[in-house]
């Protein structure tokens, strides 16, 4: 242990300098640009969850509208962490609900840090940190309040622990018992796949080592012991409560949603094109590196690093199937393996910048690093001339950034091309460094300010109007479940009821609901009512968007007209003549609907 006044040695020097880079670099390419893209995909969802466990203070079964039934449920342990991150700032915002992946994103980074420097000297341990965080997929769905990042967190922890305690010799006990705590909260956050994904990793390093014997062992039975006390601590109540129909659902739910479409077409194209989606796009552009454990020479030349290689390809070997076999599996069902394939590129760059000048490992090294000076030096070039001459275009960029991101473009691909020449290993490992900075600034930049111009702003100010437009006491509901999107930014409770075939139906003293029709399948009112706002709940603007709430007020038996669709799903907004909010507020008195749209008058034989 080091006295107050002991020098820190070189090495822990090192470790807390790189923890410090790689800190840096999340701050700066993740956690800076947090709050700026409105709340999307899953996150409302999982936001709303998280408020409901909080008012009622039901920790154990996750519920949305009160139902625990509801679509993409997961077990709780993503929803705990955001109703936490929500009490201490006091709501559960956007930051609340973006905080922990990025989060999750930064402790995987250093988890992947520490596990390669057991094999990798400094300078390719930081590249598989770094490479991790700008994989495309990554970038992606890691800076938002999804389950993804948490869950790869965990599966990567669950492995990459238990290989480092085995092979620095830690007591069998400790190493499966911390390991299975890792697999246990994985279990928590998404379900089976993490046992699933550990097992079969593990089993296939250990069978194909001849090391079977050491999953034979008490210390593997209190290391599963262990997984059960964790996992149980929340199982036990929850199917007390829940039976066999809710853990069906919590773990299965979903899963049966990507089986169901087992034509000979589909699932041909998938067993074809998931690789290369994975490959060739979530993985990019990291991916072309590892295309060198082709070579003989390359991997006859791992040494010291060869089991790290061989457990990581074992581990990804078993887990790929569970994604590549369900014919509509996506994509980010994999990320959870994704470090994994993190230090075999930082094995890749480490030993390209130490090979010899004239090897064909660095002159690889070099014609990757100009190809990719090239790609950052176009891709500026692109930026500023769509900024200039096409303002409309998607990726135009405000002028004064799309000038700076040329111009760093342009310095990082010099920085680039020149050190894939270099004879210095340092100098090699810039070009790394710089292609690292390139990937953060254009997707940090470039892809962020392209979705904002398309995103979909006028939500939360339409929800706000329609709550201001309501009478204080009145109560909303939904007819079956409503867009998750809506009811976080209404905050207030929406009960859902079942769809009534009678105004009579609905709950005594409502007199305000809402609904959500879908897409292909529309339900609508068998009754009368007066349309009182229709919300676009989309992602992006839209002018005729399908993803709307609309909110009605029922009608007196006296009201003369009903308001029904006099065409398809997909031209609704059309011949109902509703103003959805696309770039103002879509909050209208009733008035606005009826004058001057004789359509919507005497209909009652025109809706399904």
């Amino acid at each position: 242990m080091m006295t107050p006044h002991e020098p820190m040695s070189p090495d822990k020097r090192t470790w807390l300098v790189d923890i410090a880079l790689i800190s840096a670099f999340v701050f700066a390419a993740y956690f800076v640009r947090l709050t700026s893209l409105p709340i999307r995909g899953e996150e409302p969802r999982r936001a709303r969850v998280a408020v409901e466990m909080m008012e009622s203070r039901d920790f154990i079964v996750p519920r949305q509208q009160g139902d625990p039934f509801f679509m993409s449920s997961r077990p709780p342990l993503q929803y705990w962490i955001i109703a936490l991150a929500g009490h201490l700032r006091g709501s559960i915002d956007v930051v609340a609900v973006r905080l922990p992946s990025v989060a999750a994103l930064l402790a995987t980074m250093l988890l992947i840090y520490g596990y390669s420097r057991q094999f990798l000297a400094r300078m390719g341990a930081l590249a598989a940190a770094l490479a991790y965080g700008t994989m495309g997929q990554v970038m992606e769905l890691c800076r938002l309040g999804e389950t993804d990042s948490l869950f790869a967190l965990w599966v990567s922890g669950s492995l990459m622990v238990w290989h480092a305690g085995h092979a620095r010799q830690w007591p069998a006990w400790r190493v499966w018992t911390a390991a299975y705590v890792l697999v246990a909260l994985g279990t928590l956050t998404k379900g089976i796949q993490a046992p699933v994904y550990f097992a079969g990793g593990v089993g296939l390093f250990l069978l194909t080592t001849g090391r079977w014997r050491y999953a034979l062992t008490g210390a593997h039975a209190a290391g599963i012991a262990v997984f059960l006390v964790v996992w149980g601590a929340w199982q036990a109540p929850f199917f007390a409560r829940m039976g066999w129909a809710g853990l069906r659902h919590i773990y299965f739910g979903d899963v049966v949603l990507y089986l169901r479409d087992r034509q000979m077409g589909t699932v041909a194209k998938h067993l074809l094109t998931y690789p290369v989606e994975v490959f060739f796009g979530c993985l990019m552009p990291w991916s072309l590196l590892l295309l060198l454990y082709v070579r003989r020479d390359f991997r006859q030349a791992l040494g010291g690093a060869r089991e790290h290689v061989w457990f990581l390809f074992c581990s990804i070997a078993a887990a790929f199937p569970t994604v590549w076999l369900p014919p509509t599996a996506k994509t980010r069902f994999f990320l959870s393996l994704y470090p994994a394939f993190a230090p075999l590129v930082g094995l890749v760059v480490q030993r390209c910048c130490e090979a010899a000048h004239d090897s064909p490992w660095r002159k690889l090294w070099g014609s990757y690093l100009s190809a990719a000076a090239l790609v950052m030096a176009a891709a500026g070039g692109i930026v500023l001339a769509a900024s200039v001459f096409g303002p409309q275009s998607p990726i135009a960029q405000p002028l004064a950034f799309a000038l700076l991101f040329a111009l760093a473009a342009a310095g990082l691909a010099g920085i680039a091309h020149w050190s894939g020449n270099a004879r210095a290993p340092g100098r090699r490992a810039a070009g790394f460094l710089a292609l690292v900075g390139f990937l953060a600034l254009a997707y940090t930049g470039v892809v962020m300010n392209a979705m904002l111009r398309v995103s979909n702003f006028t939500t939360e100010s339409a929800v706000a109007s329609l709550k201001h437009a309501l009478p204080k006491d009145a109560t909303l509901v939904s007819l079956g479940p409503a867009d998750p999107l809506f009811t976080y930014y209404y905050r207030d409770p929406i009960p859902a009821v079942p769809w009534p075939e009678r105004a009579e139906a609905l709950p005594e003293g409502v007199e305000y609901f809402c609904f959500s029709p879908a897409a292909g399948a529309p339900c609508w009112p068998a009754f009368p009512f007066e349309p009182i706002a229709e919300i676009n709940c989309e992602r992006s603007l839209a002018s005729h968007p399908v993803r709307t709430t609309i909110v009605g007020r029922r009608c007196a038996p006296a009201f003369p007209s009903t308001w029904r669709p006099a065409g398809g799903a997909a031209n609704r907004a059309e011949d109902l003549h509703i103003s959805v909010a696309t770039a103002q507020v879509a909050v209208h008195p009733v008035e606005d609907f009826l004058v001057g749209r004789p359509r919507l008058r005497g209909q009652e034989g025109d809706g399904r």
